[in-house]
């Protein structure tokens, strides 16, 4: 009867680790096929995202023709081409997307974007140049809201790796843009014939010449530090950026040196050519920009796709070898289901787990702490710590009962974790009603709008707080941030921590459910 008893406990201890594998590796094989799934999306957002840009150039240059003071032979084939063209890539590309297909948020306005670009060749001839050159601007510009939300729906703009969401910054926010502001002074010279700059088309046309140099420094801070990062294709990347930002000087230069100067301007088609050649300059850096990102991203999915295949084999292996284990050791040892008990003791104690909420323990928080500020120091890159307290939850504890306080502070903290989107973002519960967050890699303006998020989700729970008069009696928190922009050997727990806790205090002093950042 021993013997039973002794087998029966042994096969319970048998089974449950390997059951508790098969969760820890599925969850692990879930876990990255969702990555994977997530790098698709992005792979397509980019193929979509390009497929737009190549008809807005084809725009671009039809505008461009449009507004020759004179018509010729060549310019007109060419104009016949790019429409002919342009309408043949949008037909392929509206007979791909389903305007109607729920899971692509994007397809919709798309659909419309492009149908729109349509009736605009249907209906050009009726109008004006001049109303010609608006239209053309406002269905480029209109492109800009397109790759956006083709990226956020793709997933592009929430890449977490920094080489990669800097290309993709420079391919959805900055090139295109770069490009149609340029392409707006090629087409206002042709506009002028071969007449001088006047003071108010220098107005004009100095307005686009600073939204270009503001984006060509924004654009030049993503590429230095993706070249920072980025060990292949560099000198690709740095020969094509370089004659991008030689031919926007030249661009520039020739309107500064003809207004300065009073000179005429050359012959439209000279113009025309000119402005081309520099224009394809900034075109061929988006072109190699989006070759380099595309293929980051697929050797990342392979390497996703042979992680999630040499996870499944560990996990296989892991079985094979408890079971093996397992059963040598019965023959050997029968303390081993005692061994099995206290093991798992000592991991229940090592728990990093707050018991209330779910979120990571103040000690799991001095641990982690220190290990993402070491990150940012080693890539010298920004650290915020946020501090978050729950407004007069003492009152509120005493008003409705510890049991419901519990149970807020539960919701509060599902609310501080769903805003958390990124892997390495950690909320912890600090102590009491107090809760801390941990991020990286985070700009002051992001982390500014950030933390107003958070401040949202918890004011949308709508837990009545009779205490809280002053916020329409609901339950709100108070916030005090750190910001450090770039984390150097200086940086340190402490003074982290306390600017954190004096900007919270500035918050409860300036009526409570307010945001204060210091900047460290």
């Amino acid at each position: 009867m021993i013997e039973k008893i002794s087998l029966k406990y042994y096969l319970i201890s048998v089974f449950i680790p390997i059951i508790c594998i098969v969760l820890m590796f599925g969850y692990a094989t879930k876990y990255i096929s969702e990555e994977i799934d997530f790098i698709k999306q992005e792979i397509v957002g980019l193929k979509e995202a390009n497929k737009i840009h190549s008809i807005v150039i084809y725009m671009q240059r039809l505008r461009g023709i449009i507004n020759l003071p004179t018509s010729s032979k060549k310019y007109n084939l060419e104009k016949k081409q790019y429409i002919y063209e342009t309408k043949n890539k949008i037909n392929i590309l509206r007979d791909y997307l389903n305007p109607n297909e729920k899971k692509h948020f994007s397809h919709q306005s798309i659909y419309i974007y492009l149908s729109s670009i349509l009736q605009l060749f249907e209906a050009q001839h009726n109008f004006s140049k001049k109303e010609n050159f608006d239209n053309y601007s406002k269905i480029n510009e209109k492109s800009f809201d397109i790759q956006k939300e083709i990226a956020l729906h793709t997933n592009l703009i929430l890449d977490p790796i920094k080489e990669s969401y800097l290309l993709m910054e420079t391919i959805i926010l900055q090139l295109p843009r770069l490009i149609e502001f340029n392409g707006q002074l090629r087409a206002l010279l042709l506009a002028k014939g071969d007449y001088k700059i006047t003071k108010s088309d220098f107005i004009m046309l100095s307005n686009r010449i600073s939204k270009i140099n503001d984006l060509s420094k924004e654009l030049s801070f993503n590429i230095n530090n993706f070249l920072k990062i980025h060990k292949e294709n560099k000198e690709e990347i740095k020969i094509h950026f370089n004659n991008a930002i030689i031919s926007k000087n030249n661009l520039s230069n020739y309107i500064l040196s003809n207004f300065k100067e009073n000179l005429k301007l050359s012959h439209p088609e000279i113009i025309y050519e000119f402005f081309t050649t520099n224009i394809n300059n900034m075109i061929k850096l988006y072109n190699q920009n989006s070759l380099v990102l595309e293929s980051i991203l697929k050797q990342r999915l392979e390497n996703k796709i042979n992680i999630r295949d040499f996870v499944i084999l560990i996990g296989i292996i892991c079985i094979l070898f408890i079971l093996f284990n397992f059963f040598n050791y019965f023959r050997k040892n029968k303390d081993l289901i005692k061994s099995i008990h206290n093991s798992n003791k000592i991991l229940k104690e090592q728990s990093i787990t707050d018991g209330l909420t779910q979120l990571y323990n103040r000690r799991y928080f001095d641990i982690m702490f220190e290990r993402q500020l070491k990150q940012s120091k080693r890539n010298k890159s920004s650290f915020v710590f946020m501090l978050c307290d729950i407004d007069f939850f003492k009152s509120y504890n005493d008003t409705y009962g510890h049991i419901l306080g519990d149970e807020t502070l539960k919701k509060v903290a599902v609310a501080l974790k769903e805003s958390l989107k990124r892997p390495n973002d950690y909320a912890f519960r600090i102590g009491g009603e107090e809760f801390g967050i941990v991020l990286s890699d985070m700009t002051f303006e992001k982390t500014s709008g950030f933390a107003k998020t958070i401040k949202y989700n918890i004011e949308r729970l709508n837990i009545e707080h009779k205490g809280n008069e002053d916020n329409n009696n609901l339950l709100t928190i108070s916030m005090g941030i750190t910001h450090i922009k770039e984390c150097n050997t200086n940086s340190n727990f402490n003074d982290i921590y306390n600017s954190a806790d004096e900007a919270l205090y500035q918050s409860k002093e300036n009526g409570r459910n307010r945001i204060s950042i210091n900047k460290f």
